[in-house]
């Protein structure tokens, strides 16, 4: 990387509550690739050793943020993180990455010089994104994504467009995007270059391996999906998809009762826009 002061390739990364060792590894892969990493903290419960392990990462390489927040902040955590690398860096490109997120080597360098190139004939890309695999295959026009693993031209973020703080977590990517595109941008996707990156949590059911989130992040797909839908920033049959795939699972873990209450609450805030934060155990209760 160039060694001026202002420089090209930044990272914000938000965290609540990670893994340590699977954070370590991460960042070890990723500052080899960036020139400055932004870390925000949404009052983890280890954010002690968060801190510890960026002052161990420090030694080395100098290049890593903390910024701390004093409560759950949400995907706030991610504009924060933005706002703070485009006064203090301002840099060319922003990645957008969650703490479990690690990148396959040299990928961001390599995803930049197919992006400089392309540029000659699709000028307006916005963002390219990665998904979980080790190599590259397809280089695909896509309408939605998630934020770990999106590679954001500046331009994008100087414009004003801004993540939507008031869904507070889940779909707030699926926003974000969607008002990019509707900027004028091409939201692009390799299928591949992240190594390690694991969405919901895992469990056996006849054979299978299915994955749910807890209520309060069902409550979230299904409320903010509900908004988005109505909003047409959604296709039908992808909210459909997502109330399923999300809410079948979380029956076996939770029952029918749970589910149901986060469902029908989830619809109802949705249809009202009744936005913001929602205590996990008002849920539980």
């Amino acid at each position: 990387m160039n060694n001026s002061r202002f420089k090209g390739i930044v990272a914000v990364i938000w965290t609540i509550n990670p893994s340590i060792q699977c954070f370590r590894r991460a960042l070890s892969i990723l500052t080899r690739q960036v020139d400055y990493i932004v870390i925000v903290d949404n009052n983890s419960e280890n954010q002690n050793l968060i801190g510890d392990l960026i002052k161990d990462l420090n030694q080395d390489y100098k290049k890593l943020t903390f910024i701390k927040m004093r409560y759950n902040s949400g995907v706030r955590a991610l504009n924060i993180g933005i706002r703070y690398a485009l006064e203090k860096f301002d840099p060319q490109y922003i990645v957008l990455l969650d703490a479990d997120t690690s990148l396959c080597e040299g990928i961001i360098k390599l995803v930049i010089s197919y992006w400089r190139k392309l540029k000659k004939i699709i000028p307006n890309i916005g963002v390219i994104g990665l998904t979980k695999g080790h190599w590259f295959r397809n280089l695909r026009f896509v309408k939605v994504r998630i934020f770990s693993g999106s590679i954001i031209d500046k331009r994008v973020l100087a414009s004003g467009i801004k993540i939507r703080e008031e869904f507070f977590l889940d779909q707030a990517d699926f926003d974000f995007f969607h008002e990019i595109r509707r900027a004028g941008y091409e939201v692009l996707q390799f299928d591949g270059g992240i190594k390690e990156h694991e969405l919901g949590v895992k469990i056996k059911f006849g054979g299978h391996i299915l994955k749910y989130e807890p209520l309060h992040r069902y409550y979230y797909i299904v409320r903010n999906s509900t908004v988005l839908l109505l909003e047409r920033k959604l296709p039908l049959f992808f909210y459909i998809r997502q109330l399923i795939i999300w809410g079948f699972p979380l029956i076996f873990v939770k029952g029918v009762k749970q589910t149901m209450r986060a469902l029908i609450m989830g619809l109802t805030d949705g249809i009202f826009k009744r936005l913001g934060y929602l205590d996990p155990k008002f849920l539980e209760s």
